[in-house]
């Protein structure tokens, strides 16, 4: 499963938020179907691996890889 936050942290111009998975192929996957390079997954093979996404990938997240999809 896929989870995003409402964090709107600030890179440059523009607000970042976190995109995490229960596994890392799932967060690998997900990337892959956002078109984020997997290589910009942070802290890989930790607790606190997870994925900075845009406000544009945030809501592309969650209309395509949303529940039942």
């Amino acid at each position: 499963m896929l989870y995003v936050d409402d964090s709107r942290w600030p890179l440059g111009r523009m607000r970042m938020s976190h995109l995490v998975a229960d596994t890392p192929e799932e967060l690998r996957q997900a990337a892959g179907r956002l078109g984020i390079d997997p290589r910009h997954v942070q802290y890989p093979g930790t607790w606190k691996e997870h994925l900075d996404v845009s406000r544009s990938k945030r809501r592309q997240a969650i209309d395509q890889l949303g529940p039942g999809r």
